[in-house]
């Protein structure tokens, strides 16, 4: 079984290799989950369609290489891909937590 994005046949996959375990050739050496893999496939076509700075697919790209446990350089620099990358998008302040007892 192999899974793939889009209806581009060049487009990037990942084989299933058995229970949640996916390979994807462009990855050599990694298994993946079945999350990771639909992750690292997504953020890689996004990627390779160079998008300008400030389009939303840049946070798919970020998440998608975050889940693989690399930096968007190190995806690009994987698939070859030379283009302007923008610093993450920043996380949204997280509330403070309200402890009985205290103000």
């Amino acid at each position: 079984m192999q899974l793939v994005s889009g209806t581009d046949a060049e487009g990037l996959s990942a084989w299933y290799i058995g229970p949640e375990s996916w390979t994807p050739p462009w990855l050599p050496g990694r298994t993946l989950t079945t999350q990771q893999a639909i992750a690292a496939v997504c953020a890689g076509e996004a990627l390779q369609r160079r998008p300008p700075k400030g389009d939303p697919v840049w946070r798919t790209i970020h998440a998608g290489a975050y889940l693989l446990g690399l930096t968007v350089g190190d995806l690009a620099g994987v698939l070859d891909v030379d283009c302007e990358i923008p610093k993450p998008p920043s996380l949204p302040a997280r509330p403070r937590l309200w402890l009985p007892g205290r103000v």
